[in-house]
């Protein structure tokens, strides 16, 4: 899979995003884009060009990246191997602290094996608000605090991030990884969420 541009991404018309999202990203399993997704992501980078972030800025987001093995979806990711790694989530309308909070944090779990530092965002479109998942928890953030986040980037990945995504980074077992389990530090699989 291939990173795409966000910003040419978004400037062309909604019913063309999902077959000009499976071109650019040259993915396996075509994806169809919701169109909600589509409009937050025109919004928030809307409000990105108003405080100036650059159009090279926009470059090698991931668009629905999906850990196969777990089906565990990212919205947008950007990555710089073993430096940095971002991630926004898109939400079209308001869902709650709590909700975006426990999303957050499964997406660090998942996140932090990629890169010392990484940068959570959940944008909510209809507010036009961001948050930002911090050790001291979920802060109300302005999008300057954003754009200083992708203006860390020296360099990013722009494609095959699934291969950095090894099923022993974050799928655990009790009998070989007991100090994780006992200690609390996994998720579970929707399938085992779902059984339980």
């Amino acid at each position: 899979m291939k990173a795409i541009n966000i910003y040419t991404y978004s400037r062309i018309q909604e019913d063309m995003a999902t077959e000009f999202e499976n071109i650019l990203s040259k993915r396996s399993k075509k994806l169809k884009v919701k169109p909600q997704e589509f409009y937050a992501i025109r919004s928030l980078v809307n409000m990105l060009l108003g405080i100036g972030v650059e159009i090279k800025d926009f470059e090698n987001f991931f668009l629905s990246f999906t850990i196969e093995q777990i089906g565990k979806e990212f919205d947008l990711i950007k990555l710089d191997k073993d430096n940095l790694v971002l991630n926004i989530e898109l939400k079209s309308e308001e869902v709650g602290v709590e909700a975006i909070q426990n999303q957050l944090e499964k997406n660090r779990y998942y996140l932090k094996h990629l890169a010392p530092d990484v940068r959570l965002y959940t944008f909510v479109e209809t507010g036009k608000e961001l948050y930002k998942y911090t050790s001291k928890g979920l802060q109300l953030v302005g999008v300057e605090d954003l754009k200083d986040t992708m203006q860390l980037f020296q360099e990013s990945l722009g494609e095959n991030l699934e291969s950095l995504f090894q099923a022993n980074s974050y799928l655990i077992s009790p009998l070989n990884s007991h100090q994780k389990f006992m200690y609390g530090d996994y998720f579970l699989t929707k399938q085992q969420h779902d059984e339980w």
